[in-house]
């Protein structure tokens, strides 16, 4: 999906509230941005709240980019195109400091938040 500027795994880990969720956090070397890869390999759209722990999130909006399918053994064809898509939008960081985002069904998404700092 793009090259990760990412300098610190700082978790790896299956969603147990949703399964066929995978996701994986970290940090870039300045601290500045955390970036999470959601894998959803779900029927259905999934809500995910995501908790920072000790990393406080600004008010910036988040970048999301996702690459989703129809389902899951979709493909482009001349029979069947725009069986495969890509969407990239701003989602706004509410006051809570625990973001929440939609993630479509059969899809692989990257989330970039804007830190405060540690």
């Amino acid at each position: 999906m793009s090259n990760s500027s990412l300098s610190y795994v700082l978790k790896a880990k299956t969603d147990t509230e949703n399964p066929g969720i995978l996701m994986q956090a970290g940090i870039d070397s300045s601290s500045a941005e955390m970036t999470i890869y959601v894998l959803n390999y779900n029927p259905d759209d999934k809500h995910l709240k995501i908790d920072p722990g000790k990393w406080h999130i600004s008010a910036a909006p988040a970048t999301m980019r996702s690459l989703y399918a129809a389902g899951p053994l979709s493909s482009n064809t001349v029979s069947y195109p725009g069986e495969i898509k890509s969407i990239n939008r701003s989602v706004a960081i509410g006051k809570s400091g625990k973001p929440s985002f939609v993630v479509p069904a059969w899809s692989v998404n990257e989330i970039r938040l804007s830190l405060k700092g540690k």
